[in-house]
């Protein structure tokens, strides 16, 4: 595998830019699969989400397939972010706000996903209110798409 220069978007949504290795793009992915899957399965809605997310931010068609043949089943979710520790990139906060918006993907946010998501935060050292002020960043964002999409419809 190899290094995968970040995109514009990714830069202008996380403030993040450079490059990252593809396995710690994999491995970050496969924590967000490992979150989101909490609930015992990772819906098509949620992985429709990520697949997109990672898309726009410049993965390459390599690491899309990785992502959709990582075993989320049978992951270790203390190990991948063992792992992502020792990325390139600081990305901890990135991936707690990825995985709220993947695991409510499909309108369904289970206790099991958030006790995943705090774990993680937790594995992080972020505060408790730094990751409530994520989980109210994602449904704010939720709450504005849906007034844009009321306010821009024709019906």
């Amino acid at each position: 595998m190899s290094e995968i220069k970040i995109s514009n978007s990714a830069k202008r949504q996380y403030h993040i830019e450079g490059t990252i290795d593809s396995q710690d793009w994999i491995n970050h992915c496969g924590a967000l699969l490992t979150i989101a899957g909490a609930d015992g399965e990772v819906s098509d809605e949620e992985m429709k989400w990520l697949i997109d997310e990672q898309i726009s931010y410049g993965a390459t068609d390599e690491v899309i397939a990785e992502i959709k043949r990582f075993n989320w089943r049978d992951a270790d979710l203390d190990d991948l972010l063992k792992q992502l520790g020792e990325t390139s990139l600081d990305l901890q906060r990135t991936l707690i706000y990825q995985a709220i918006k993947m695991s409510r993907a499909d309108a369904v946010y289970h206790d099991d996903e958030r006790a995943a998501v705090m774990k993680a935060a937790e594995h992080f050292g972020l505060t408790a209110d730094v990751t409530e002020t994520l989980h109210v960043l994602v449904e704010m964002e939720e709450n504005v798409d849906r007034l844009r999409h009321t306010v821009l419809s024709r019906s």
